[in-house]
């Protein structure tokens, strides 16, 4: 529920707003002001969302009261009543950023226009927030490991995380197990067998790393080989360690064994040094194997493959384990983004971590990618394209250069186009242009060197452009910020 705070000197239309939100059932609180005054005073008690202010009112007229919230929250999306529509009205408005302006009598279907088209946008962010937190959590994980793998996590950082006292002796030990659901795993090590144990769970796609600290370790691994006859998955065991600098060495060994195990088909299998011997020794092509499991779409194979083709490097010295694990990356990323319509990634640095990092977020990411095609051939693709205009808006943008990207005709790419971003090219273009000149003329850049900025060779074609979408000249709203 969003909270609309309505401000009109005239009853009927307060409760007319109400009305008309009341009867199509929308989502939105209604907060009433008479005035100007009144209005600002609600908007410092209530957490409001959105604004709809009268011009004339008494006490404070709307455009002051829009330019005191503003004050207040400068992202508050504020619409505009009025009765009369005139260019000093425009430019007031649009100096302090009226999202719209509704022209009494009021009209319902603008009412619900601009509303609605509030709503998407609130739920469009919403469902954009919950993804990006999802990635950035999976990203943290992700990253976390892969330094922790390294040794590049600092002993006081890993002492924190894994609650080691300063002065305190520990043993632990680095598993790898073929359970993903970290729901399970809690649950079989959370038998009475394993209560004097600690556990920290690292799951990917294939397989999880587990960092066990037993009290015990000759019990500890008693109670697990007698706990996995009753168990379907496999578990690997890296080398015992006693200290922190010695992880990830027992994290490396744990994958390698796990790799063993998964070949011989063993239920456990602890590391010992033949298994370097045997994985090294494997003539598989790994680029050519990970790419099928990608076009399968059988995320679990292609990761189990991307680790098998890190454990196979193992005996390489430091440098050319770099450069072989780097020229693979970049293999596969060549054979996806040619596969793949407007598929890019930024290729990482070259470090181990990055380049881990970068792995296996290729193969997620174009897993995820032929997943979409195949549920909607052009879905992806459209918004992809969308978002190359926002980040090449100042470049010539033409829809003859897409289309011919992907084999069509240009006006089918429009259609389809605006089928998938329900709006035509050329007005997406051209918003994304006219929002982006607007915050350089607010920062004072000359109208000419706006324009070309954003894609414009003609100057004065830009001004006529930014005229008639915002009812006011580049030049007078430029000068509007300098006053």
């Amino acid at each position: 529920m969003f909270n609309l705070l309505v401000a009109d000197d005239e009853q009927l239309e307060r409760d007319a707003i109400a009305f008309l939100i009341r009867k199509k059932n929308l989502p939105f609180n209604v907060i009433k002001a008479k005035n100007g005054k009144e209005a600002i005073s609600l908007f410092k008690e209530n957490t409001v969302d959105f604004v709809i202010l009268d011009i004339k009112m008494p006490l404070i007229d709307g455009i002051e009261a829009g330019t005191k919230i503003r004050e207040i929250n400068n992202k508050i999306p504020i619409v505009y009543l009025t009765a009369w529509s005139s260019f000093d009205f425009a430019k007031s408005a649009i100096s302090i950023g009226a999202i719209e302006y509704l022209v009494k009598p009021l009209n319902k279907t603008e009412l619900y226009k601009v509303l609605d088209s509030f709503i998407e946008q609130k739920e469009k962010e919403t469902s954009d927030k919950n993804e990006e937190l999802k990635t950035v959590i999976n990203q943290f994980s992700r990253s976390f490991f892969a330094s922790m793998k390294h040794n590049l996590v600092q002993t006081d950082i890993l002492k924190k995380y894994f609650n080691i006292n300063e002065n305190s002796f520990y043993e632990g030990v680095a598993l790898v197990v073929s359970e993903v659901k970290t729901n399970n795993l809690k649950k079989f090590f959370g038998q009475k067998e394993f209560l004097n144990c600690r556990f920290y769970y690292f799951p990917t796609a294939d397989r999880t790393t587990i960092i066990a600290f037993p009290r015990n370790k000759k019990a500890f691994f008693s109670k697990l080989n007698n706990s996995l006859t009753m168990n379907r998955f496999i578990v690997a065991i890296g080398s015992v360690f006693t200290s922190l600098d010695q992880l990830s060495k027992s994290i490396e060994e744990a994958s390698i064994a796990y790799s063993i195990a998964k070949s011989n088909n063993e239920k456990i299998h602890e590391f010992n040094q033949l298994d370097e011997i045997q994985i090294t020794k494997s003539d598989t092509n790994y680029v050519i194997e990970i790419k099928k499991a990608i076009d399968d779409t059988n995320l679990t194979k292609a990761r189990e493959i991307a680790h098998n083709l890190y454990d196979s490097l193992i005996v390489l010295d430091p440098i050319t384990r770099l450069d072989t694990y780097y020229h693979n990356v970049l293999v596969l990323n060549h054979e996806i983004a040619t596969d793949i319509p407007f598929f890019k990634m930024q290729l990482p640095q070259k470090t181990m971590v990055e380049i881990e990092i970068f792995f296996y977020n290729l193969i997620d990411n174009a897993i995820k990618a032929i997943k979409s095609d195949k549920k909607d051939k052009y879905s992806r693709i459209f918004k992809q394209i969308k978002k190359e205009i926002e980040l090449n808006h100042s470049k010539q943008l033409t829809m003859d250069y897409y289309s011919s990207l992907l084999n069509m005709n240009t006006k089918y790419f429009s259609k389809l186009f605006k089928d998938y971003n329900k709006i035509s090219f050329c007005d997406c273009l051209t918003n994304i242009r006219m929002e982006k000149a607007k915050e350089l003329l607010k920062k004072g850049v000359p109208v000419k060197e706006c324009a070309t900025k954003v894609g414009y060779l003609d100057s004065a074609y830009f001004s006529k452009v930014f005229s008639q979408k915002y009812k006011i000249n580049p030049s007078v709203f430029k000068t509007t910020y300098e006053q």
